[in-house]
């Protein structure tokens, strides 16, 4: 008995895996056999053949595996050799950089260099995927000392190295050297990341119109170079990206003088369109000479490089568009129309023979060869005994290479006047006319039958513009009647040879007015015989007054027969 202490450890004892010797033969757990584990620290599944036991227990201890093949043994993501720490696979795009130490340090450019501004570069570290964390970074700078004077490095926000290490800035050779890392509330950065803005002032009078330049490099200056540092104290040197080779002449060609689109009315006299005149357009640059152009597109889709010698522009939209380029490829291009209606333009000034003692608004027709149109015109009250003249402008009218007549007419007032010597004023035709008032009926001649009507208008309170109130107060009277009186038997003129209104009526019977649905206008018949003529005429104006019947008279249009 080998331990009188333990009634389980005796000669007859069988042996057990325990660590001890139960049969008292002298040898510990003999003929159990043995297995061997290793340590399986980061507990990927995998073992670290540095570290091992041997035990005659079937069971792995805590912490342990059978296997041997922890290449890595603190990176949990990784079991076979190589970089440890980036995980399986560490070089997933080929390159033969471990992914977790791949690492991209670029200048990105800012807005275009301008004279006497500020020129911000932004240092940024792109990682392809998660890094090993990085406690610091090595920043080397060339710039062009010619052009840029460093003013400043400021920390980008949420930047992953807030404690600057050491700075040294040489603005006459243009060299910085900078060092930053992590402050004691950082990390390391384990992934993309802006790191700091170099802010340059822009040197007065530096030469921007230069090809070719290069403002800055990321380049190493002696032996200081561009390097981050990981927190285990290895260097990772980035793929450098410095600020491109370019032109630094950023500021577009000016173009002048360019005149604002135009919509127009073709010129009287022209059935082709309008003149515009010719522009003169300057072209100047920063820098040099810009090669200019002008392109013009008709409505017909046709091309011209150059403005029409006789500067006439078709009917319809024409666009236009000026161009400059400068030695660099800056361009500017501006681009206007020329839009020529399908009408020309024509001013007309009327008057009437009649004195207007107040103002009123008249409807005038105005006729272009086949075509008509109601205008309306404001008429103002004669000032004593000037008249006073209502403008029609800018009325639009058929294009015509010419008008040898116009007509102008008050459909409830006037006979109509004709013009056959239009003149052309400016960008229109132009005329002008007095209209004889008196034609109430719009049959362009004056007769009984506008007596007729005078007599069921009469009356105070009427509009100014109203039938019958030629002299544009608010009473029709006497005042009025003169017109019909003095212009009695006349006819209008027009345009047309043997197109003159039918022969005045000098009489009509009040049956033929009530068989045309106007015996209202029976009124008119002072005498009672039957008849509106001449004599009831006289009796008006003697003072005689027919009886009148009730209701309101009906303003409706009437015609002669």
């Amino acid at each position: 008995d080998c331990n009188d202490t333990n009634a389980a450890i005796n000669p007859g004892a069988t042996e057990i895996c325990d660590g001890l010797d139960n049969n008292c033969d002298g040898r510990v757990d003999d003929g159990l056999g043995s297995t061997t584990y290793y340590r399986d620290a980061d507990g990927d599944g995998c073992g670290d053949p540095a570290v091992v036991i041997t035990t005659c227990d079937t069971t792995p201890p805590a912490g342990y595996v059978t296997n041997s093949t922890d290449g890595c043994p603190t990176d949990a993501a990784k079991c076979s050799a190589g970089t440890c720490g980036c995980g399986t696979p560490d070089d997933a795009d080929g390159n033969n950089i471990p992914d977790c130490l791949e690492l991209d340090l670029s200048m990105l450019p800012p807005a275009p260099i301008a004279a006497g501004t500020s020129y911000v570069v932004r240092i940024n570290a792109f990682a392809v995927s998660t890094l090993i964390p990085m406690n610091g970074m090595q920043l080397a700078v060339k710039f062009d000392a010619t052009r840029l004077q460093l003013a400043s490095i400021d920390a980008v926000a949420g930047t992953p190295f807030n404690t600057v290490l050491g700075t040294s800035v040489n603005n006459t050779l243009g060299t910085l050297k900078y060092a930053i890392g992590i402050g004691a509330d950082q990390t390391g950065m384990t992934s993309s990341a802006d790191l700091v803005d170099l802010v340059f002032t822009v040197k007065p009078g530096a030469d921007l119109c230069a090809q070719d330049i290069q403002l800055a490099q990321l380049q190493t200056i002696g032996s200081f170079k561009n390097v981050f540092v990981t927190n285990t104290n290895i260097g990772v040197n980035p793929t450098l990206y410095s600020l491109p080779i370019m032109d630094l002449d950023s500021t577009k060609p000016v173009i002048t003088g360019v005149p604002a689109s135009v919509t127009a009315a073709a010129d009287p006299g022209s059935t082709f369109g309008a003149f515009v005149p010719t522009p003169t357009v300057l072209v100047t640059d920063n820098c040099n000479v810009a090669t200019s152009g002008l392109l013009i597109t008709y409505p017909n889709l046709t091309t011209a490089t150059a403005w029409p010698i006789d500067g006439m522009f078709p009917v319809g939209l024409t666009t236009l568009k000026w161009s400059a380029t400068d030695d660099t490829g800056n361009e500017t291009i501006i681009d206007r129309t020329i839009d020529i209606a399908n009408w020309q333009l024509l001013t007309i000034k009327v008057q009437f023979d009649t004195r207007q003692v107040g103002a009123s608004t008249r409807s005038i027709r105005v006729t272009t060869g086949t075509t008509s149109q109601l205008v309306n015109v404001a008429m103002p009250a004669w000032v004593g005994a000037t008249p006073s003249v209502g403008i029609l402008a800018d009325i639009h009218i058929p294009i015509a290479a010419s008008y040898s007549c116009i007509s102008a007419k008050d459909n409830v007032h006037s006979l109509s006047a004709v013009d056959f010597s239009v003149d052309t004023v400016g960008n229109h035709y132009e005329t002008s006319f007095t209209l004889i008032e008196g034609d109430s009926n719009d049959d362009n001649r004056i007769d009984v039958l506008d007596f007729s009507i005078f007599v069921g208008d009469q009356g105070n309170g009427v509009a100014t513009n109203a039938r019958s109130n030629f002299d544009a107060n608010t009473v029709i009277n006497n005042a009025d009647f003169s017109c019909i009186s003095i212009n009695f038997f006349k006819r209008g003129d027009t345009c047309v040879a043997g197109a003159d209104a039918d022969a005045p009526l000098s009489r009509v019977s009040v049956k033929e007015l009530r068989r045309q649905g106007l015996g209202n206008l029976a009124a008119a018949d002072m005498n009672g015989d039957g008849w509106v003529d001449l004599r009831d005429m006289q009796i008006y104006l003697q003072g005689g007054q027919a009886p009148r019947a009730s209701g309101t008279h009906d303003q409706g249009s009437i015609s002669g027969w």
